[in-house]
């Protein structure tokens, strides 16, 4: 079966998340999130999009982490939708789901 130990038990794939990595990865972004809204007026927007980019985006174990790589690199409308949603596990479900046109068209 291909459940999470088959990604475990090959790590040539990379550092595929798992099902506690998206709810590490949530706490994650909850944390900066939080510091965001208590500092975020004292500082230039800007700030906490280098702050992103730099801790988590562009971090050297990126390629080692499956919690970091839960994140999709560059995309700041994942970070705008995170605000709206409980989890990064129902975001990628979200994303997963395709309508029925979609599915005719794509096949």
């Amino acid at each position: 079966s291909y459940g999470e130990d088959w990604f475990i038990n090959r790590p040539y794939l990379g550092a595929v998340p798992l099902t506690n990595d998206l709810d590490r990865a949530t706490n994650l972004f909850k944390k900066y999130s939080a510091l965001q809204r208590r500092v975020g007026q004292k500082l230039p927007p800007s700030t906490f999009a280098e702050l992103w980019d730099d801790f988590i985006l562009n971090n050297p174990w990126n390629d080692t982490s499956r919690i970091l790589g839960s994140f999709k690199d560059g995309d700041r409308e994942e970070l705008l939708k995170m605000e709206t949603l409980p989890s990064l596990s129902e975001l990628r479900t979200k994303q997963a789901i395709r309508t029925q046109e979609w599915l005719n068209e794509h096949g």
